[in-house]
């Protein structure tokens, strides 16, 4: 007859029993490079550098302009690139043949390129709008990594307003053209000063940022990070989408109303899908709102797939229908426009 044996108690098991240390997994992050593209570009870095924000995952930062001015005194820890020593001003076709050629020669761009790219730029400036057209195309073309545009739009002049059109519409043309899904962010100069729209700026670019490379947030993985901003495989329409981003504490979430009288879920604190956030110029919420986690009691909202409104695009229509009819008087660069067609170069970028 075998001879049986008492099972051990749980205080006996701990006893005996070393148990193995747990060590939470590691989740991987995106890792994510911000350039400043042209004197605008620029600025905008230097303004989220005095910010002295602070992330879980180190930035790599850049500049690309065709002035070396503009990166004087920058931090050693942005990588500085200057295409001569030109300047384009507001010309945007003044530079477009050396800013190619110096991206064509430059392709490690795109081959050491980070998981996501965040180029920041006016659009209605010279080398920053046809910079950021360029890179995003190339790094879009060649890769299959992710790129954020965020681009400030104006019409405090004839020029400026349409550059800005022709910005939009040479992104728009590449995207769809090349079966790109470009994610981009606008704020608009439009009635905004832009000490405002910097400022505003400066605080989305950090939100952003701190969402794509916070690692309390357990709700996304990288994976669900990078679909986010390259939603392929749901079949969406190539083209110039809205991305708009927002942090709140979670005690000041509350509810928004939607169309037809319904509410949105808690905190839907997207701001003004039209542009300008903070500015409070035209606020609109969006209806399409990704939750995307709570850490360290702040929530994070983000949408993306609203096209760029025509709201936008109508009103710069529209003012430089009045400057052509000489209804608005103020041109800082004292130029005309009367008689010039738009045609495309032969980089793709739309110009006057």
């Amino acid at each position: 007859m075998s001879k049986s044996t008492k099972a051990p108690t749980l205080e006996e098991l701990k006893a005996s029993t070393q148990l193995p240390e747990i060590h939470e997994l590691e989740v991987k992050q995106p890792t994510i490079r911000v350039i400043g593209a042209g004197g605008c570009g620029t600025n905008l870095l230097k303004a989220l550098l005095l910010a002295k924000p602070k992330f879980d995952s180190a930035l790599q930062l850049m500049t690309i302009d065709t002035s070396h001015s503009n990166a004087q005194a920058l931090p050693k820890q942005i990588e500085v690139h200057s295409i001569g020593d030109l300047g384009s001003g507001k010309d945007r076709a003044k530079n477009v043949g050396a800013i190619t050629k110096y991206l064509d020669n430059h392709k490690n761009f795109v081959t050491e390129a980070t998981d996501i790219t965040i180029i920041l730029f006016s659009l209605a400036g010279g080398s920053g709008s046809v910079i950021a057209p360029l890179l995003a195309h190339r790094l879009m073309r060649h890769s299959e990594r992710a790129v954020i545009l965020i681009g400030v739009a104006d019409a405090s002049s004839k020029r400026d307003c349409m550059n800005t059109i022709l910005t939009i519409k040479t992104l728009s043309k590449f995207a769809t053209d090349n079966n790109y899904y470009l994610p981009m962010m606008l704020y608009s100069n439009i009635d905004a000063g832009r000490v405002a729209v910097n400022r505003t700026i400066t605080a989305r670019l950090i939100e952003l940022i701190d969402m794509l490379s916070n690692k309390d947030i357990t709700e996304i993985d990288y994976t669900d990070k990078m679909n986010f901003l390259r939603p392929t495989n749901v079949g969406c329409p190539a083209g110039c989408y809205l991305l708009s981003v927002s942090a709140t504490d979670s005690d000041d979430c509350q509810d928004l109303p939607g169309e037809m009288g319904t509410l949105l879920g808690e905190g839907d604190m997207v701001h003004a899908a039209l542009v300008v956030n903070d500015t409070g110029k035209c606020p609109r919420i969006l209806t399409n709102v990704t939750y995307t986690g709570l850490a360290d009691e702040k929530k994070f909202f983000s949408t993306i797939g609203t096209p760029i409104p025509t709201e936008l695009v109508n009103e710069l229509n529209e003012t430089a229908e009045r400057y052509a009819r000489n209804e608005v008087h103020k041109d800082n660069n004292k130029q005309t426009f009367d008689g010039l067609s738009e045609h495309e170069d032969s980089s793709g970028i739309i110009l006057q």
